[in-house]
């Protein structure tokens, strides 16, 4: 690896030290100012220079030996995240599978009480005919099926096992902007409706700074100053 000579790093440090108080201590006030700042800048620009000269081949050694190192660690662990990955994908299947059989479980039972329902109703309406109360009969049996009693079938819990943890977590999908931002207007919570600043910045720089604007925006004029060599 490429080494870098203190005194070459302490000339470095005070032309940087000198740039720096030099720019801290100017001020503009006319055109021969404006040229003092121009060879200023220059001047910074060469010690930049210099300054990327002196770490550039160091860097370059030791980002290769960061690059063969990060090579290896990836190598010995990327394998193991993907294993690891697996793992969480068919954990994440069994609780499917749990809840799938117990939403099977559930509509069975649902049918099975409809059926003892449906019976029910019809033997009470049998009842009420044999009885000659026919008008009774119709009303039982036009009845709409509704069981005594919802099924008890809940999703049992996951099992408890050591290292491994459910974990639930929850994000917000807009289905309906319209009424998202009626909502918004109403409520007063504006804050939840964030603008596209990217897309407005580029309408901003349409036609070069000239193009019409949405309403409520304003175009907002952003200056850099840049050396010339």
């Amino acid at each position: 690896m490429a080494e870098i000579k203190s005194e070459i790093v302490e000339a470095a440090e005070q032309q940087s030290n000198d740039i720096v108080s030099r720019a801290h201590a100017l001020t503009i006030n006319n055109p021969a100012d404006l040229e003092v700042a121009a060879g200023l800048m220059q001047a910074g620009n060469r010690i930049l220079s210099e300054i990327d000269g002196i770490f550039k081949e160091p860097t370059a050694a030791a980002y290769a030996t960061h690059r063969s190192i990060k090579e290896k660690w990836n190598e010995l662990a990327d394998p193991v995240k993907a294993a690891i990955t697996t793992i969480k994908n068919r954990v994440k299947l069994y609780h499917q599978k749990i809840e799938a059989d117990a939403r099977a479980a559930r509509a069975a039972e649902e049918t099975r009480l409809r059926k003892l329902e449906e019976e029910r109703q019809l033997e009470a309406a049998i009842k009420a005919e044999e009885k000659g109360d026919t008008e009774k009969a119709e009303e039982i049996i036009s009845a709409p099926v509704v069981p005594s009693r919802k099924p008890l079938i809940t999703t049992p819990p996951p099992p408890k096992t050591s290292g491994i943890q459910k974990q639930t977590t929850y994000h917000a999908v807009v289905r309906n902007l319209n009424q998202f931002v009626a909502w918004c207007q109403e409520t007063g919570n504006v804050r939840y409706l964030t603008p596209n600043q990217m897309l407005l910045d580029r309408l901003a720089r349409e036609g070069k700074g000239t193009g019409p604007m949405p309403d409520g925006v304003e175009r907002v004029e952003d200056i850099t100053i840049k050396s010339v060599k």
